[in-house]
């Protein structure tokens, strides 16, 4: 560290031993890194003839049925032989849980949506059967109203993007669901979340190098202020 030949060694040293001491106030109590951070949050809105359509299947209202799945032996029973008249005590969902439960059937080997049908035709029976849909008919059926979604996610429906300093309520509980939503007519997926804010290891780092350079200059002062004495002496 040079100074100035008008400086005294004793104004030297107190210089250093201040610049030791702010360093270490820094260190100590000034916040490190970005202090405001910022949250982006983007939407893409999936084309019902896109095989982003298939994300309708993460719907609670949608069975998916996959191999031999025993859930699904009795929708593939209709969907090989057509509609099936049975009783009611048959057609209960102890019986026939699927038709109770679910609203549409997917297949993922045939990419193809089937509505589940369980009409009561009076005289103690009922009539289960399968209708193809198309793509469009089940993301109506299974997309998420954005109505029940905070308010926040409306500005990121209309803008397909969203920079915000607090994070989205609700967008964990949708990243976890990964259901489709729909907003105005049109469906939406997950486009992803970056996030710029502080970083506790860099800030440790900085605080750590910030203290033992404070540290090294209050040493570095009190060695000069010995010399002055010395000196004087």
């Amino acid at each position: 560290m040079r100074f100035p030949a008008s400086f005294s060694l004793h104004r030297r040293s107190l210089l250093v031993i201040g610049l030791g001491v702010l360093l270490v106030f820094t260190a100590v109590f000034a916040p490190m890194g970005a202090i405001v951070p910022t949250y982006r949050y983007g939407v893409v809105e999936v084309s019902p003839d896109s095989n982003w359509a298939q994300h309708a299947a993460y719907s609670d209202d949608v069975l998916t049925c996959v191999d031999d799945d025993p859930a699904c032996q009795n929708v593939s029973q209709l969907r090989a032989d057509g509609p099936k008249v049975v009783d009611s005590e048959r057609a209960k969902c102890a019986e026939r849980p699927a038709f109770c439960l679910y609203q549409v059937a997917y297949y993922p080997r045939d990419d193809a949506f089937y509505r589940l049908h369980h009409e009561s035709l009076g005289n103690d029976s009922v009539e289960l059967r399968l209708e193809p849909i198309s793509n469009r008919t089940a993301m109506d059926i299974a997309a998420v109203n954005a109505e029940t979604f905070p308010p926040e996610f409306q500005r990121l429906f209309e803008s397909g993007t969203v920079r915000t300093s607090d994070p989205i309520a609700g967008w964990e509980y949708w990243q976890e669901t990964n259901e489709l939503v729909e907003y105005e007519g049109r469906f939406y997926r997950q486009g992803g979340r970056a996030y710029n804010g502080p970083n506790r290891r860099l800030d440790e780092y900085l605080r750590g190098l910030t203290a033992l350079a404070g540290i090294g200059l209050l040493l570095y002062g009190q060695t000069m202020r010995f010399r002055t004495k010395e000196r004087d002496e």
